[in-house]
């Protein structure tokens, strides 16, 4: 009998927790002390590690709560493929991403705290990033296949 996968794993996996704290380090700080190309792409980066990861946990728990058991690569290999998906057309695309500034913006102000508009800037640069999507998909398949066969009990 395997070990239990638990539902959203993968976001405490030292890789998902680097890509988080790059991530909150970057936008809080290093962006308004540098703010130059370099900082972009280091966002891209790790939000291509972060985000996806994020997505499947939610779509884990969901499946959890309605009692349904697919493999986490599963729900990762889904959102890695969305997260993808919408990157590359918001970056492509200025209709998409005018969508995207649209939906996130006004998510984005419902937070607390100062001036809390969010811009989207449409960059082909940040394509750049989307190799990073091997991470979250490496994350979810190394903790299915690195767990411990655990013995049955003999009674």
């Amino acid at each position: 009998m395997n070990s239990r996968y638990v539902p959203g794993e993968a976001l405490m996996h030292p890789l998902a927790l680097v890509a988080i704290t790059v991530l909150a380090l970057n936008d809080q700080v290093w962006k308004h002390t540098y703010s130059n190309w370099w900082t972009g792409k280091v966002s891209d980066f790790a939000g291509m590690v972060f985000f996806p990861l994020l997505l499947s946990s939610v779509l884990e728990w969901s499946w959890w709560c309605f009692k349904k058991r697919p493999a986490p690569e599963c729900a990762t290999l889904i959102c890695v493929g969305l997260t993808g998906f919408v990157f590359a057309a918001i970056n492509l695309s200025a209709a998409a991403g005018e969508i995207y500034q649209a939906v996130w913006g006004s998510l984005y102000a419902l937070l607390p705290g100062p001036d809390r508009a969010m811009t989207h800037t449409q960059d082909v640069t940040d394509l750049l990033a989307l190799p990073a999507l091997c991470a979250p998909g490496w994350i979810a398949t190394r903790l299915r296949t690195v767990r411990p066969q655990q013995s049955a009990r003999m009674i």
